[in-house]
């Protein structure tokens, strides 16, 4: 469902469970180490273990710490998924619509960048979130409204939009909004919208289900 974000030697991407698929090339006529670092590129903590599978040879690689790194030979790549046992739902590799925009100008934010809300109605950043059992679930919303007013944010699950609205303050750090949704088992498509009743900009980092 997501969107992923392309480089030139590598490619990354988020599933619905929130485990990381990193794909790493080497288009280069000579060996080259391709690496991610799970703390600066992903947001994951750096302290902690991972546990990597080749989904190509569907063998699983083993834990590692901090960063994954390989010797490509010439013309080849590695596909991998990095199992997160805690996950955060990065905005930048969601889907994004209506205008809104991929960001690496800020400061401080988590994993490869950030999404940009325009002055657009409907603009929105949709997420396909997996939950083990249905019912309410809290979130943590991370966002940066440089404004000198409230911004406010609707949420919508499974195309039915939220009564309530989530208030934004301003802020020109990144702060958390918090907000409760009710989830079914399984995959979930959860957007962060911005409709005719909202006010004001933001920018988007991630969305967090508490567990």
């Amino acid at each position: 469902m997501t969107n992923g974000k392309m480089a030139l030697n590598r490619w990354i991407d988020q599933l619905p469970n929130g485990d990381w698929v990193i794909g790493l090339f080497n288009r280069e006529s000579t060996s080259e180490v391709r690496r991610i670092d799970f703390e600066k590129e992903l947001g994951l903590d750096g302290s902690n273990q991972y546990q990597i599978r080749d989904l190509w040879k569907h063998k699983e690689l083993g834990k590692f710490k901090k960063e994954f790194s390989i010797k490509l030979n010439p013309r080849s790549c590695k596909i991998i998924r990095i199992t997160n046992q805690n996950p955060k739902y990065e905005a930048e590799v969601a889907s994004l619509i209506k205008g809104t925009s991929r960001k690496t100008i800020l400061r401080n934010f988590n994993s490869i960048g950030y999404v940009e809300y325009p002055k657009k109605e409907n603009s929105s950043v949709l997420f396909a979130i997996e939950v083990p059992l249905e019912g309410e679930y809290k979130f943590k919303l991370r966002y940066q409204n440089s404004s000198s007013s409230i911004a406010t944010t609707s949420i919508s699950v499974n195309g039915k939009l939220m009564n309530n609205r989530v208030e934004l303050p301003s802020s020109n750090e990144w702060n958390m909004a918090d907000f409760t949704t009710h989830l079914q088992e399984g995959i979930n498509y959860l957007k962060i919208i911005k409709t005719s009743k909202d006010k004001g900009t933001y920018n988007l980092d991630f969305v967090q289900p508490i567990l």
